[in-house]
């Protein structure tokens, strides 16, 4: 898949082929710079958990590398898509932080200032 400044990256063709092949929207997406973050989502009854975990964006990493300095990534954006239903009881963090929420219909959008190694987001439903 192209696009007119050259390839896409992985991901978002991934994500192109599962939003053309099935009928569900995606439950979250996350806004960050490209190859920065790597993300994941678990489940565990109406909890949701956003694991958010910076990466240099080397190329050049190996196996048991020590990498002493990692960046902070600034203004990373959680859109999640709350199941029909539900309504949202809390959101918490692992690691103190303070974030901004916004609900917009059935879009919950949570904004993190910075992530600096690790966060954590906690959502709790009902």
């Amino acid at each position: 898949m192209f696009l007119q400044t050259g390839i896409i990256e992985y991901a978002d063709f991934l994500k192109n082929v599962i939003e053309y092949v099935c009928p569900d929207r995606v439950p979250y997406e996350i806004e960050a710079p490209q190859s920065t973050l790597i993300t994941n989502m678990t489940v565990n009854g109406d909890k949701r958990v956003f694991h958010l975990i910076t990466w240099t964006g080397s190329q050049n990493e190996n196996m048991w590398q020590n990498v002493y300095y990692i960046p902070p990534i600034d203004n990373v954006k959680i859109k999640f898509r709350i199941p029909e239903g539900k309504k949202i009881k809390n959101i918490s963090s692992f690691i103190p932080v303070k974030f901004t929420q916004q609900l917009d219909k059935d879009i919950l959008c949570i904004i993190i200032p910075r992530v600096e190694k690790y966060q954590g987001i906690v959502v709790e439903m009902e």
